[in-house]
């Protein structure tokens, strides 16, 4: 992750915070992932909640909820990891360790527009000319030239 994405994607938690969507504290919570527990281009993270929370300012809850509303938003992916552990005489348990997450960048650029305004070209053939040809003769409608 550029530093040009990363601000783009401060950006749009900004963007989201004045359309009410997001609350400063999943602000707070997105600008301590961003800018302080991801390292400089890397998109990717691990993080446990007590670090995002120390670094944030908020409590507990509000972090987590944090993360799950970045993640709902499409902003953030959260993988939880888990790893086994062997214990007592040849058990083998599971436990989670801290999650990773990665960035999403959010696609705010606006698409090309065609060279042609409102026209849209379809190659020559296709099945799709050919049932729109056929649906003009059939209504009765003239073809354009070309």
């Amino acid at each position: 992750m550029s530093p040009s994405e990363a601000a783009r994607t401060a950006a749009h938690g900004r963007r989201l915070r004045a359309a009410h969507i997001l609350t400063v504290y999943d602000c707070a919570v997105l600008d301590t992932m961003l800018w302080r527990l991801r390292r400089p281009g890397r998109a990717d993270f691990t993080a446990d909640y007590d670090s995002i929370v120390r670094l944030s300012g908020v409590k507990r809850t509000a972090a987590i909820g944090a993360v799950r509303k970045l993640a709902a938003i499409g902003l953030l992916q959260k993988i939880t990891r888990r790893i086994r552990v062997a214990w007592g005489r040849g058990s083998v348990a599971s436990r989670q360790i801290a999650n990773a997450y990665v960035f999403r960048v959010p696609d705010t650029e606006s698409a090309p527009r065609p060279a042609e305004k409102g026209l849209v070209r379809i190659q020559e053939d296709s099945a799709c000319e050919r049932a729109l040809r056929s649906l003009a003769v059939a209504f009765g409608v003239p073809l354009p030239a070309g």
